[in-house]
């Protein structure tokens, strides 16, 4: 006989609002005695701090509180989620392990004393967290603690698609590229289908001067092959789309 599956997971599966995703959030948090939940879509960032968009119960101060996108950097439990998919279990501990004693000491007055999280990867550069937090201990209990990581992992999975259809995600930044003229000048000719050998005679250097202005430009816009290359650089608006 199949075990009854809680109504908290099957409306995170199913939530069609992100105040239905948060209810079901909060209610199986609260009901294994953690004050605090939060689900989060995180977008990674060429350059500076990753983007996130999140729904749960944490206190808005909280998040006033802690902006400088350095503590992120530093925090443990971060730092841990990003790289692996096993859940997280955390504790004062686990700062003072890492030398950021000084970020749970300002957590914890928001009731961050222990938690544990854990982290899916559904797309390169993206990544959904889950985590939940109280200021009071976990059960020291193996089997006890054992369940509690298993539900977690059930409620990610149960709530990770809803989020993701839900959760509004900022497109990762591209980086600038800058171009010389001339590798301009053979992604453009490029564009247009014509070999290496051609556009060397149209610019009058040799073939072998073609490709080396393509492979770097191949480099610097992140492209495996010439004409996704030409295609990109067009997107960009850093040459013009040919005319037919």
């Amino acid at each position: 006989m199949l075990a009854t599956i809680p109504t908290e997971f099957l409306e995170a599966a199913n939530a069609t609002t992100l105040q239905d995703l948060q209810s079901a959030l909060v209610r199986f948090a609260h009901q294994r005695d953690f004050a605090t939940v939060s689900a989060a879509m995180v977008v990674d960032q060429p350059e500076g701090a990753a983007q996130f968009v999140s729904v749960g119960n944490i206190p808005e101060a909280y998040y006033k509180a802690h902006k400088d996108p350095d503590n992120s950097r530093r925090d443990p439990v971060l730092k841990a989620l990003k790289r692996q998919t096993v859940p997280v279990v955390w504790n004062r501990h686990t700062y003072q392990q890492a030398e950021a004693e000084d970020l749970w000491e300002e957590q914890a007055p928001y009731g961050f004393c222990e938690g544990m999280g854990l982290a899916m990867h559904p797309f390169p550069g993206r990544h959904y967290l889950l985590g939940v937090n109280g200021p009071d201990p976990l059960p020291r209990n193996p089997d006890a603690r054992g369940a509690l990581l298993q539900e977690l992992q059930l409620m990610a999975l149960c709530s990770q698609n809803a989020a993701m259809r839900l959760i509004q995600l900022p497109e990762p930044e591209e980086p600038a590229v800058q171009l010389t003229m001339r590798e301009q000048d053979v992604l453009s000719w490029t564009a247009q289908d014509k070999s290496a050998w051609v556009v060397g005679q149209l610019l009058h250097i040799s073939e072998h001067t073609v490709a080396f202005h393509l492979k770097n430009a191949m480099r610097k816009l992140g492209c495996s092959t010439k004409h996704s290359a030409a295609a990109k650089a067009m997107r960009l608006g850093l040459i013009a789309a040919p005319r037919r």
